[in-house]
């Protein structure tokens, strides 16, 4: 199932976890090198990391930082959110970026599925294609919000990539959007 897309973090990464005071987002955090033995029983957000950055416009080593993002948050004090935490780990690139879309949209499928909201990191933001295309098996309507200063919709007979996505999904049949807001949107940056 998920296993299959996901593979276990470093173990720097869990030496710098298990170091960490208690009240810390790493300190709370679980997580499992072992993918058999991951329930989703009682998590309710779980992290994922995505090492692709093939369709990253202007964004080239995007997919290296997942890890370190971890190291930061983990670092930082957990908020007053009492819920647990699963870090599941990384979705490395597929032999294609398709390869790539195809695991992101199965994991998000999978969790969504178990009542479970994924935080993805990493990656380009053409990975929202994938991540859409995750609630048409569960049969959803979606409400997207983007946070981007323009509106990445691009030429429609062009691949997609981080500065064109969004033809993609408005495009996708059958259509399941229901809301699209973009915060942040700077009008310069916006062909009139």
């Amino acid at each position: 199932m998920i296993q299959d897309y996901l593979s276990p973090l470093p173990e720097e990464l869990d030496q710098l976890r298990k170091s960490l005071p208690k009240p810390t987002v790493g300190g709370q955090v679980d997580w499992f090198s072992d993918f058999k033995q991951c329930d989703l029983g009682g998590y309710r957000v779980a992290l994922i990391g995505v090492q692709e950055e093939r369709h990253a416009v202007d964004n080239e080593g995007c997919s290296l930082g997942v890890n370190l993002v971890r190291e930061c948050w983990y670092k930082l004090f957990k908020g007053t959110w009492d819920f647990p935490l699963l870090d599941l780990g990384n979705i490395r690139a597929g032999a294609t970026v398709a390869d790539t879309y195809f695991a992101l949209k199965e994991v998000v499928s999978h969790l969504v599925g178990h009542g479970v909201i994924p935080i993805i990191i990493g990656g380009s933001q053409d990975l929202t294609f994938a991540q859409y295309r995750a609630y048409e098996s569960l049969e959803q309507l979606v409400n997207l919000t983007v946070v981007d200063t323009n509106f990445d919709i691009g030429d429609p007979e062009y691949r997609i990539d981080s500065k064109s996505y969004m033809n993609k999904i408005i495009l996708q049949k059958p259509n399941i959007l229901f809301n699209y807001t973009n915060l942040a949107y700077q009008s310069f940056f916006v062909d009139p």
